[in-house]
């Protein structure tokens, strides 16, 4: 009985936590014409796991879906004098990455890089 527990465990978390990805570090750096986020983490996410809005509040958003952070390190790595405050709210299913920066953000592009 404890054996069959076990493995149901096991098999529950190896298939529901798959596909989670944990965000490593952030780097902030504003340029003449926008701002680059770069985000280091330890695998590939999918791309439709990543979204972004601009809020009535002139937050930016960066919703991570199936993403976690690691509480014990420093994620900030580097942010610019042009952007005023950033927040990381994790939930059940995703990590959101808030930036205020000086100027609002109206497009954004996101790249994924493997290296």
């Amino acid at each position: 009985m404890i054996l069959k527990l076990i493995i149901s465990y096991l098999l529950y978390h190896t298939f529901v936590f798959s596909s989670l990805y944990s965000l490593e570090s952030v780097t902030i750096k504003s340029k003449t014409n926008g701002i680059l986020v770069f985000l280091k983490v330890d695998s590939l996410p999918n791309a439709k796991n990543l979204t972004g809005w601009q809020s009535q509040n002139d937050w930016f958003y960066i919703t991570l879906y199936q993403c976690r952070m690691i509480k014990s390190k420093q994620l900030l790595k580097e942010i610019d004098s042009n952007i005023l405050n950033f927040e990381m709210i994790e939930n059940e299913e995703s990590l959101q990455l808030g930036i205020k920066s000086k100027e609002s953000i109206e497009q954004f592009n996101f790249s994924l890089n493997p290296n």
